[in-house]
């Protein structure tokens, strides 16, 4: 978990405040610099609480740990030991992950 700092909140069609210091984000990358300058942008745009992991085995022990649900997921497509597909296909398979239904963005590297 990073460092909290101020209070950002933005507003849906004029309708919903959301404070994005209360959204929980389960960020998924092997590379370490990657998920920093993730983290990085996350925290300047208000995003708090950000929980981190090198790969998808990772990441399916961090959701079994966390006692609260993540709002959404950002995963690296190709990872060792589990890749991001794979990790997507089983929280999408495992409800006991709690995890059924939560957004991913799955992010890649390459350009092919």
């Amino acid at each position: 978990m990073y460092p909290h700092r101020g209070k950002a909140t933005v507003s849906i069609n004029n309708q919903t405040d959301i404070d994005f210091a209360n959204v929980r984000i389960l960020l998924v990358d092997d590379e370490p610099f990657i998920r920093k300058l993730i983290a990085r942008l996350l925290f300047d745009n208000g995003f708090k609480q950000v929980t981190d992991a090198e790969n998808g085995l990772k990441a399916i022990k961090a959701i079994k740990q966390s006692k609260l649900k993540f709002d959404f997921i950002i995963c690296d497509l190709e990872m060792p030991e589990v890749s991001g597909l794979e990790f997507l296909k089983i929280i999408r398979k495992t409800p006991e992950l709690n995890s059924v239904d939560t957004p991913v963005i799955i992010l890649t590297g390459h350009s092919d």
